[in-house]
């Protein structure tokens, strides 16, 4: 006869229950996971999985409060091509090659048919998004690189022609990126335009075998010939190898500590090269305006370009500059306002060309840089100089940083005080000594 459940056995169990963890009763699987969990996880050792990660077959890890996870579902979705291809055999397409039949699985959105010359081809297609092309073999990696970036909105960029873990490669790694992405449109051209020429050079090299006696003497050869875009073409490399750091290429940036080159920037105009120009392109000539925009309002020639007559019928120019985003209001000078005025032409825009259409930034460069040349004033006299030679008059006039910085749109005071470093010394010494009493 078995004998009634002890009353002081059962207070024992439910005072051990409410002690033990949630997590300990009821398991709680966790959504990221570290290095090591990810390997196991994947059914791979650490070192396989670091290289799944460096050639992009698996997800790069993200960063909360310092440490590396990786996303559970994101593991899940870059394994299939490898581990699931077997387990989910719903049916067998062509390779599209040879004619034979391979096991695959079926992805959402993946519509394959065959064109006109019998070649199998492969999009994206959801309702309301241009269809995107998928490369390659299903399950490889550009082929799942480029269905990833379709459903999280992303260009589908094509894989890089340098090959995986080139620094051709991690450019086009770096265009898929967020950090990227929230650039503003005329930072990337310029970003463009500077890795270019070290792509063409050195886009084949290996990002984990670039040291820094490398980078140095990339950045040596461009500043043989151009000291100013050698300083530019420092801070995009450094900024390309930090976001190698990150994503775990690599675990130093080689062009930290790259000395910049002195000079290298754009110089202010002087008082005497303001007159010089003024007198030979007098107000009312297209010349003339271009100038005026860009003296009286301190902003650079790619907004300028794009203002129109009814961003100024309140006394001000209301703007919002391309590369910061940065919302003005700055208010129309008298001289502005009557050069405007004097060579009102065609079409909505204040800068337009002979049938009324808005001029590009590089056609108003030309338009000052041609204008330079034909008043015989020095080269150094560019049209970005005149923003530093509007912040430069602010300060001999007495402006405070702040003050400036509402013109300018700059965001940190240290940026406003490197535009304003040209500033008349003596005349500021002047007013300074003035402020010691005569005792």
């Amino acid at each position: 006869m078995s004998r009634a459940p002890n009353r002081l056995t059962h207070d024992v169990i439910d005072r051990t229950v409410k002690r033990a963890a949630l997590s300990e009763i009821r398991p709680i699987p966790p959504r990221g996971l570290s290095r090591t969990e990810a390997a196991m996880y994947i059914g791979i050792s650490t070192g396989k999985f670091d290289q799944l990660v460096h050639d992009g077959r698996m997800p790069p890890p993200i960063f909360l409060d310092g440490r590396k996870l990786w996303d559970l579902r994101k593991l899940d979705f870059a394994s299939m091509p490898l581990i699931m291809i077997h387990r989910m055999n719903l049916g067998r397409i062509s390779d599209g090659i040879s004619g034979a039949k391979m096991t695959t699985f079926k992805l959402p959105y993946v519509h394959e048919f065959r064109d006109r010359h019998g070649k199998l081809r492969r999009y994206v297609r959801r309702r309301g998004v241009p269809r995107v092309v998928l490369p390659g073999l299903p399950g490889s990696p550009e082929f799942m690189q480029a269905y990833n970036d379709s459903l999280e909105g992303r260009a589908a960029l094509p894989p890089s022609r340098y090959g995986s873990g080139t620094i051709g490669a991690l450019w086009t790694e770096y265009r898929r990126s967020a950090s990227y992405a929230n650039l503003s449109d005329s930072s990337k051209r310029t970003y463009g335009q500077i890795i270019s020429p070290v792509l063409e050079q050195h886009g084949h090299r290996s990002v984990v075998g670039m040291n820094r006696q490398h980078a140095r003497k990339i950045v040596e050869a461009v500043g043989l010939g151009a000291p100013a875009m050698a300083n530019l073409t420092i801070a995009v490399i450094r900024l390309l190898f930090s976001f190698a750091v990150e994503n775990g290429w690599r675990s130093d940036n080689p062009c930290r500590g790259i000395r910049k080159y002195k000079g290298g920037e754009h110089e202010s105009w002087t008082d005497e090269d303001l007159l010089i120009f003024e007198k030979r392109w007098p107000v009312g000539t297209r010349e003339r305006l271009v100038y005026d925009l860009l003296l009286y309002t301190a902003q650079r020639g790619g907004d300028v370009v794009n203002w129109k007559h009814s961003d100024c019928t309140t006394g001000a120019i209301i703007l919002s500059q391309q590369k910061t985003g940065t919302k003005l209001v700055i208010p129309i000078h008298a001289a502005l306002k009557r050069s405007i005025k004097a060579c009102a032409g065609k079409g909505l825009h204040i800068l337009a060309d002979a049938y009324g259409k808005p001029i590009q930034r590089r056609t108003l460069t030309r338009i000052i840089r041609l204008a330079v040349k034909e008043a015989a004033l020095p080269a150094r006299c560019v049209a970005h100089g005149l923003r530093k030679t509007a912040m430069r008059r602010l300060a001999e006039n007495g402006a405070t940083e702040k003050e400036m910085a509402a013109v300018s749109g700059h965001k940190s005071i240290s940026e406003v005080q490197r535009y304003t470093k040209s500033a008349d010394q003596a005349g500021l010494a002047r007013a300074a000594m003035k402020r010691i009493p005569n005792r």
